[in-house]
């Protein structure tokens, strides 16, 4: 799918995203994308990134820095733990 900037901005409501958790490589493949899509640069600013696994993580390619935490072992309940003690 194609969207527009604006599209884009409509749906995250034009405000920073806090937090993202990613569930698979397609799905950090598709986050580093728009975090490095120029007009959304400024609304994944400080985003933190939430990981199932390692090799998630690394399908971002860096675009998120220090801001990704890895979850302890590959399944939801480990991913959401990290969710909630984040802060």
């Amino acid at each position: 799918l194609d969207y527009s900037d604006d599209a884009i901005v409509e749906r995250l409501s034009g405000r920073p995203v806090e937090a993202a958790l990613l569930y698979s490589a397609k799905a950090a493949a598709a986050l580093q994308t728009l975090i490095r899509w120029p007009a959304l640069r400024d609304l994944f600013e400080k985003t933190t990134v939430f990981a199932l696994s390692a090799r998630i993580a690394a399908a971002l390619d860096d675009v998120a820095g220090e801001k990704i935490r890895i979850a302890r072992e590959p399944h939801e309940e480990a991913l959401l733990e990290l969710l909630l003690i984040w802060r």
